[in-house]
């Protein structure tokens, strides 16, 4: 077995014996004493790079088919959470998300049956969207129990079923000011709540 020197032209081999490990045998050199310690001096400091620096994405890049299975998962994941947040809209809206993402249904189809255009539809599918993966929606999911009745009423009619403040003053039996106080708190603890969140 030989191990290659800098120069292509120079083969050392390297001794057997195993008092030898990890060191490599050089014949006598005939060479000036100059020549001789440049050599010495050579071997005695790090070896510098080989090739240039290869950058990471070009060879830490998944397999096309791994990123593709990863996008499939992340979407599906995705499908699951809005799902099951769904399950908290008015039964209209919560028909609607069933029917695209549980029964793969296009807004073409669905659009005939609602008697409505297909713009509507996706415009509609993406206020949803929109609205369950928000951080308010979030944020009432995670603290709407502290809260008292009619808070938890109001902040689950607007922020959650996506009333207007005077559509949850009529169904709620409130007036339009006790709404709009009960909302301005929810957005000031909401407000809080995103600033100490960690990201």
């Amino acid at each position: 077995m030989t191990s290659q020197l800098p120069d292509s032209s120079i083969s050392v081999p390297a001794e057997s014996g195993p008092s030898a490990e990890g060191h490599v045998w050089l014949p006598p050199d005939s060479r000036p004493r100059k020549a001789r310690a440049r050599t010495a001096a050579f071997f005695k400091s790090p070896p510098g790079p080989l090739s240039p620096p290869v950058a990471p994405d070009a060879t830490d890049r998944p397999p096309l088919s791994a990123a593709l299975d990863l996008r499939r998962r992340c979407r599906r994941m995705l499908v699951e959470h809005i799902l099951a947040r769904s399950e908290l809209l008015s039964p209209g809206d919560r028909a609607l998300v069933h029917a695209v993402y549980r029964r793969n249904l296009n807004a073409c189809d669905l659009s005939r049956s609602m008697n409505r255009s297909a713009r509507a539809v996706r415009g509609r599918l993406r206020g949803l969207g929109k609205r369950l993966l928000s951080p308010r929606f979030e944020f009432v999911l995670r603290h709407a129990h502290e809260w008292t009745p009619m808070r938890r009423g109001v902040a689950v009619a607007c922020v959650i079923r996506g009333s207007t403040m005077r559509e949850a003053a009529r169904s709620l039996g409130l007036t339009h000011y006790a709404v709009r106080s009960h909302m301005a708190a929810v957005d000031a603890l909401f407000q809080q709540w995103r600033g100490r969140k960690p990201s």
